[in-house]
């Protein structure tokens, strides 16, 4: 997998907040919440956002439970903590917007609609 160290450029007037991923987390998704989770929310809460464990793990759990009422997911919310610690732990960034047209276009386009 290609390093994304430095594949996130921050705005300043955001605080450090990624437009694409704050849509995202604005919206429930009926799909990609697995690969959002673990390549996008997680890191982004984490890494980014510099919050505390507890505080991304609330923001996770609103979100999920609003995509969990488009189409519900059994088994998610155990991978929210496991997910937490490996971005912690390597200290990866969110994928790009960029890439994530490349590496799924499907939830890509779900985020698109969003931020227009």
């Amino acid at each position: 997998m290609k390093s994304r160290k430095n594949s996130v450029r921050y705005d300043n007037n955001y605080n450090h907040k990624i437009r694409y991923i704050e849509a995202l987390l604005q919206i429930p998704i009926p799909d990609h919440r697995k690969y959002a989770l673990w390549l996008i929310v997680a890191p982004y809460l984490v890494n980014v956002r510099k919050l505390s464990y507890q505080g991304a793990v609330s923001i996770i759990t609103e979100w999920l439970d609003k995509c969990d009422k488009l189409k519900p997911l059994v088994g998610l919310n155990d991978k929210i903590k496991p997910n937490l610690a490996a971005a912690a732990r390597i200290g990866y960034l969110p994928i790009s917007f960029s890439d994530l047209k490349t590496a799924n276009r499907q939830l890509a386009d779900l985020i698109s609609c969003q931020i227009k």
